[in-house]
């Protein structure tokens, strides 16, 4: 039963991350004042391996700005109130 609990508590959780309905997502950038502890959703590896990397916004315009400067290939995917999705369409 406890499984159970600690599965469905992880998936409500993991459910906050915005999303894109398609194209191949590689930077997710979350806003921690959405959502039910937010800010835990914002873990990557120590030395950035992992396939998708995850950011705390700093607004849209300064998101905008750093994606144009560190990522110029990725477009953005989809973005709501959850945060946004930038990546290879």
């Amino acid at each position: 039963m406890r499984a159970v609990q600690v599965e469905e508590f992880m998936a409500r959780h993991l459910a906050q991350r915005p999303a894109a309905a398609s194209g191949e997502p590689r930077v997710v950038i979350v806003d921690p004042s959405r959502g039910f502890y937010a800010i835990d959703l914002v873990q990557n590896d120590p030395f950035l391996r992992g396939r998708i990397l995850t950011f705390v916004t700093r607004g849209r315009a300064a998101d905008e700005a750093m994606m144009a400067a560190r990522f110029p290939e990725l477009r953005l995917l989809a973005s709501d109130a959850r945060g946004s999705v930038w990546g290879r369409p």
